[in-house]
């Protein structure tokens, strides 16, 4: 399964909604993409922690462009 958020303006506030999702279910994501949005340090310590919470292995994983 794929999840493209690219360019959709995601803050840390909604990075962090998507980590605790992460560390539901993993199960079938394969790629995913968070691209140009505007998500800074505290967005993505909450993906990391979440990522690493659940050991996740992505075919693909892009965050390209984040803001600091």
């Amino acid at each position: 399964t794929t999840l493209d958020v690219s360019h959709n303006r995601i803050w840390d506030s909604g990075t962090g909604f998507l980590a605790e999702l992460l560390k539901i279910n993993t199960k079938t994501l394969a790629v995913l993409n968070l691209d140009s949005n505007e998500i800074r340090d505290v967005g993505a310590q909450c993906l990391a922690d979440a990522l690493k919470l659940n050991k996740v292995k992505f075919d693909h994983f892009s965050f390209l462009y984040f803001h600091r």
